[in-house]
């Protein structure tokens, strides 16, 4: 990532990039990506913070209740995920996401927030939701993976997830091949 070298006296670096877009399907690198920029952050470029936002965790959040008095999302007990019922969910999702981005770039500026999105397929909808002061100082990366690995990489995730009773990240195969199989190269 671009900065400036630091500040005298040990002061954290101005950054040139203060958001990161991560966008790929799921099982693609998003979570890992995270882990290896925040370590690399803090560690070369004088304890940097990384703050972490993903739509995933917003819509199991959602899925638990009603918004709104609407219901987007019916919870999935085979998989411990959700269920799609109404698409508008993810402009929402998305405009939630924006507030909350815009409020941590305020609360701090030696901080680089990486926002995970598991869709590629409109990024005009996802960039709209994020105003252009924010944009222009933002990285859009992209992690490509086929269906076929995107199915069996969080196949995988949610089975190890199963040992330790932690199903953040899991989304089933149909799930996988209804909403993520149409926009991408594959």
């Amino acid at each position: 990532m671009a900065e400036q070298p630091a500040c005298a006296g040990g002061a954290a670096p101005r950054l040139a990039v203060r958001v990161v877009f991560l966008l790929g399907r799921p099982g693609s690198g998003k979570s890992e990506f995270y882990n290896v920029a925040r370590r690399v952050l803090h560690e070369r470029h004088g304890g940097l913070r990384c703050v972490r936002f993903d739509d995933v965790r917003r819509l199991r959040e959602m899925a638990a209740g009603e918004h709104d008095g609407h219901r987007y999302l019916i919870p999935d007990p085979r998989t411990g995920g959700f269920a799609v019922r109404d698409f508008s969910v993810f402009t929402l999702v998305l405009r939630h996401l924006a507030s909350e981005v815009q409020r941590a770039l305020a609360e701090r500026d030696d901080s680089v927030v990486l926002v995970e999105f598991a869709r590629a397929d409109n990024v005009d909808m996802l960039l709209a939701a994020f105003p252009r002061p924010m944009l222009d100082k933002a990285l859009i990366v992209y992690l490509h993976v086929t269906l076929a690995r995107s199915i069996d990489r969080t196949r995988r995730r949610v089975d190890e997830q199963a040992r330790t009773v932690s199903m953040d990240h899991a989304v089933s195969a149909d799930v996988i091949r209804t909403v993520y199989a149409a926009g991408d190269r594959d």
